[in-house]
């Protein structure tokens, strides 16, 4: 086999956002730098190739609205949990 090719066990294992209820906020802040972390090589990846820069710059963007989106959606489900459902709708 060449030696281009990786074998399963040899990649890094895919960081998932997914957290769970009762994770503390380190673990929730370490889950989150992870993910950045593998999101960031998935673009300069994309970089590398010769991908030009407004795909880059979308991709990124793209990555940043997504954690986001994520971390308000926690924390939204969190604060209801404790205090109850906003009068208005978000």
């Amino acid at each position: 086999m060449p030696d281009t090719v990786q074998n399963a066990a040899d990649k890094p294992k895919t960081v998932r956002l997914f957290i769970k209820e009762d994770a503390s906020r380190e673990e929730r802040f370490d889950l989150y730098k992870r993910w950045m972390e593998q999101e960031n090589e998935k673009l300069k990846e994309l970089h590398r190739s010769q991908t030009s820069g407004m795909k880059v710059a979308k991709a990124r963007s793209y990555v940043i609205d997504h954690l986001l989106c994520h971390m308000f959606d926690y924390d939204m489900k969190a604060f209801e949990a404790e205090y109850g459902k906003l009068p208005f709708a978000t």
